[in-house]
């Protein structure tokens, strides 16, 4: 949703975008509701992608739950060509 943020603060979490001031002019603020995010980036340091939990309901994931969000897209570079 918005990936400058969650490269910037190598994370983005919103349970309820409707409210959620830094998403500002997004298209997509109060359409999907909840976000969580993290980048993907390879062991050079490149940016690969950004791995998000998306959802049209407000919820709050548990913080082991982003804990597991986070851990996947650590490993997931390993994967990516040039990861």
């Amino acid at each position: 949703m918005n990936s400058s943020l969650a490269i910037r603060e190598q994370l983005f979490r919103t349970d309820k975008s409707a409210d959620d001031r830094r998403l500002g002019d997004n298209p997509f603020q109060g359409q999907v509701l909840a976000c969580h995010g993290v980048p993907l980036i390879g062991g050079a340091g490149a940016l690969h992608g950004i791995r998000c939990h998306f959802d049209l309901e407000p919820w709050r994931i548990s913080e082991d739950e982003f804990g597991h969000l986070q851990l996947a897209a650590s490993l997931l570079p390993g994967f990516l060509p040039n990861g």
